[in-house]
């Protein structure tokens, strides 16, 4: 069978925020490793928790963001200047 993945695709409902800031902690295309990493954490695959990144200093509508592009970027994606 053509195109046929290792392993089944999930589908989790995130909110949309918090979708984004995982991203950018992690990196947009680290979230679903990440993901895995805890849940085998979770079901005692591993006593290895996956690393946190450092807490984010940075602060739109009060809220810590992570940002990893320009200040522009970051609050169009905190949902300012749109």
């Amino acid at each position: 069978m053509p195109n046929v993945e290792k392993t089944p695709r999930q589908t989790v409902r995130v909110d949309k925020e918090l979708w984004a800031n995982a991203g950018r902690a992690v990196g947009e295309r680290r979230r679903g490793e990440v993901i895995r990493d805890f849940l085998r954490w979770l079901t005692h695959e591993t006593d290895e928790l996956p690393s946190r990144p450092p807490k984010s200093t940075n602060k739109v509508k009060g809220k810590d963001i992570y940002t990893a592009g320009t200040a522009d970027e970051t609050a169009i994606q905190a949902g300012e200047g749109q």
